[in-house]
């Protein structure tokens, strides 16, 4: 064994999925002292989570690492990745231009397809949205867009409820799933890890900012709950009345 990415560990259905690597930065020094570092393997396991038995065992041959930093966002697409799609059975994961999905139960490839799964996945159970913003089919890997549904700027990742996608383009954002339509929360950044959370039909936004050096003048935490009338204060047509004005 190498070491467990933090990024490839899941639980569902009283298991624990994980994948067994060499971590990017060994491959990198692997690199500097001329060693051969092509298609080294990946180690998927599914464990028993009381027990930790193996129930199966699945060995990828991954694609080369390209690493341009060591910064967690380059780590991003570079290591070991997966995520758990309960509903339609499947372990979905990847690494660098790899993706594919695992039978949750046997282990058996059902699909495998050459692009980037830039993890985490927000997973909505027919379809899967990953941090470019392109929606796939979760049963097939079929990408269902070309257009993205958003644009990230800054250190952040999106996350996603049944409606909307919350993440950061510079400030914090959400995005309407079904419309595309995006919303900016002026002067705000959330933190560098998923800081806007939707739960209780809240979003919550800790202030995961101290300390941070981007010049964003408001500093804080909130949280923020659904208001059907505030539509009605900024119509997208203003109403003008015909009455003519008095003498």
């Amino acid at each position: 064994g190498q070491r467990y990415s933090t990024a490839a560990v899941a639980m569902a259905n009283e298991m624990v999925y994980c994948i067994d690597s060499h971590s990017p930065i060994d491959v990198l020094a692997m690199r500097r002292r001329g060693e051969k570092a092509d298609g080294l393997q990946s180690n998927i396991l599914a464990l028993d989570a009381r027990t930790g038995k193996e129930k199966w065992k699945q060995v990828l041959s991954n694609p080369p690492t390209e690493m341009s930093s060591i910064h967690f966002i380059g780590l991003r697409s570079s290591d070991d990745w997966l995520a758990c799609a309960v509903d339609k059975g499947l372990l979905i994961a990847g690494k660098d231009s790899r993706t594919v999905a695992l039978n949750l139960q046997s282990g058996e490839t059902v699909w495998e397809k050459d692009s980037k799964g830039q993890q985490p996945l927000i997973i909505t159970g027919d379809t899967f949205i990953n941090q470019v913003g392109h929606t796939y089919e979760t049963a097939t890997g079929k990408v269902l867009n070309n257009e993205r549904l958003f644009t990230r700027g800054g250190c952040n990742y999106a996350v996603g409820s049944e409606n909307l996608l919350f993440l950061r383009d510079n400030c914090a954002a959400y995005v309407d799933i079904d419309s595309g339509e995006q919303f900016n929360l002026r002067n705000l950044r959330s933190g560098c890890s998923a800081s806007l959370v939707a739960a209780g039909g809240l979003l919550n936004a800790p202030c995961f900012s101290v300390g941070c050096i981007c010049n964003y003048p408001i500093q804080t935490s909130f949280s923020m709950y659904h208001l059907p009338e505030a539509g009605e204060w900024n119509k997208a047509v203003p109403e003008i009345s015909s009455a003519t004005p008095s003498q």
